[in-house]
């Protein structure tokens, strides 16, 4: 019920926001044809570097209100990484950010993928046109769970026991221990 409640939550926002892009005459063309259209001559939009320097960028990128949110979960927890390796970087549009992920690793389709995260840079990259309200924090953790896991072993792994019991104590969540 709990999962169900959730995607019912993020079915909602994807609907507002299509509204809001209908509305301010944003058009979003799919990833192939953003390609397409680049061969061609046309560029995908610069990426966003997240610093101090670029808040006003980051937050001109944003068009719909889900956006502007989204924007300032990326800005506050950026400066929880601050002492992390790695940099955070925002793509306004999919064709950037298929491109900046097949660069590190190939299979992952930026229209489903709001963000992902280079193992052996620790860079976070966030696809804005696919966010949902999940993705900073899903991204972030696993740069704070990488850095507890190579800090502090032994703390890592009675996280990971904490979790495992969790969800193994939750009906809807216990079946994903079964693999």
């Amino acid at each position: 019920k709990v999962i169900q409640e959730e995607k019912i939550k993020e079915a909602e926002a994807i609907v507002t926001e299509t509204k809001q892009k209908e509305e301010l005459g944003i058009e979003e063309a799919s990833t192939i044809m953003k390609m397409l259209q680049e061969h061609l001559g046309a560029e995908s939009g610069e990426p966003i570097k997240v610093t101090e320097e670029n808040i006003t960028k980051l937050r001109e990128a944003a068009k719909t209100n889900r956006q502007k949110e989204i924007i300032e979960d990326i800005i506050k927890s950026a400066k929880s990484l601050e002492n992390i390796d790695g940099e955070v970087i925002v793509y306004k549009d999919n064709a950037g950010f298929q491109k900046a992920m097949d660069a590190i690793e190939k299979g992952h389709l930026a229209e489903i993928t709001g963000g992902f995260r280079n193992t052996k840079t620790g860079d976070i990259y966030y696809n804005l046109p696919a966010m949902g309200r999940t993705t900073v924090t899903h991204e972030v953790g696993h740069a704070w769970t990488e850095t507890i896991r190579k800090s502090n072993p032994e703390k890592y792994q009675a996280m990971e026991d904490k979790v495992y019991d969790l969800v193994k104590q939750t009906p809807e969540y216990a079946g994903v221990l079964d693999f």
